[in-house]
């Protein structure tokens, strides 16, 4: 049987509870250092790892033949990009002269008809509607009556002579005009 102690009430037992309790604290403890040891470790490997790789990654690309390729391919890029750019260009100024149909073989006699004698073209240059002439004359009085004969011309307006110059004995000018546009009106008349 077993025996009773009355005493038993009166005797502390928090020993034996806090021991429990030490003990689950130190493990608890022991558990979180182990951790706190054990990630950087893991992350030192990996960073050895990955720096391993780097390097592998680093040899291959010097090689002799990958430079080699990689120099061809950059190559090959380059004329492709220049190649685009020149196309882009055509295209570019194949619009351009799609949309200045204006310019046709009457035109120029139209321009032409009006070039009085003794006045000589160096430069004709259309952009979009504006035409400029560079040119020289003998006397200021042949370019006076070039733009005369063009303001008789109901198509060209804006008839403007931004400069005239003396060189060598020739008066040197630029002469510039606009073509006015033709609306659907006009056309039905």
């Amino acid at each position: 049987m077993r025996d009773f102690n009355f005493f038993e009430p009166y005797i502390d037992k928090k020993e034996t509870e806090v021991t429990r309790k030490q003990f689950i604290l130190y493990i608890a403890t022991t558990a979180i250092v182990i951790a706190a040891l054990f990630y950087p470790l893991v992350n030192i490997f990996q960073q050895h790892r990955i720096k391993g790789s780097i390097t592998a990654m680093q040899m291959s690309l010097e090689a002799d033949e990958t430079y080699e390729k990689i120099q061809r391919i950059e190559e090959k890029q380059q004329r492709i990009n220049r190649k685009v750019t020149k196309l882009a260009t055509l295209t570019e100024m194949e619009e351009n002269l799609k949309q200045q149909s204006f310019i046709d073989d009457q035109l120029m006699y139209t321009i032409t008809g009006t070039i009085p004698q003794e006045i000589f073209f160096e430069r004709l240059t259309f952009t979009n509607n504006i035409v400029e002439i560079q040119g020289y004359a003998v006397d200021k009085a042949k370019i006076a009556l070039l733009e005369q004969r063009l303001h008789t011309i109901p198509d060209f307006v804006e008839i403007f002579i931004p400069s005239i110059s003396i060189e060598e004995g020739f008066y040197r000018f630029t002469l510039t005009f606009t073509i006015k546009e033709v609306t659907a009106d006009e056309t039905n008349q």
